[in-house]
């Protein structure tokens, strides 16, 4: 499909976007993202990009991570649509997906427990499986 990914940070100055990697850690001191909130944790949640499908992993943070207004669990991968209110802390992002083209796509909707067609593993699996693969350790 060809899709990339951005942050949107409406809440900081200038409005700041920041395309996403593969693996984007997020944090207030360690991180490819630097955010400097008192609210966010200094290793506070990594986002993961494959085949089209965002994912994101909160690393317990105390304050949490937030998809439309409700936390998500600590160190389980939850998968994102275009256009997701997340807080980081208490900063708001937006997810843009934009195909290589001048409009913006739609990300595939997979649900958490959606199916794939390989080998009957949930996607949730097939992009840790690719993480494994690909990254030694991610705290």
């Amino acid at each position: 499909m060809g899709l990339t990914f951005t942050l949107n940070i409406p809440s900081k100055t200038d409005n700041p976007i920041h395309q996403l990697s593969e693996v984007m850690t997020v944090g207030s001191q360690v991180g490819d993202l630097i955010l400097r909130d008192p609210s966010v944790e200094a290793k506070h949640c990594t986002f993961l990009v494959n085949d089209d499908v965002v994912s994101i992993i909160d690393h317990e943070s105390s304050v949490g991570t937030f998809v439309h207004g409700e936390r998500i669990p600590s160190s389980r991968m939850i998968i994102l649509n275009n256009g997701d209110r997340l807080k980081i802390g208490e900063v708001d992002v937006e997810l843009i997906a934009q195909d290589s083209g001048d409009g913006t796509a739609n990300i595939l909707l997979y649900s958490l427990g959606a199916v794939s067609q390989n080998d009957g593993k949930s996607v949730e699996q097939l992009i840790v499986d690719q993480i494994i693969n690909e990254v030694a350790i991610i705290e």
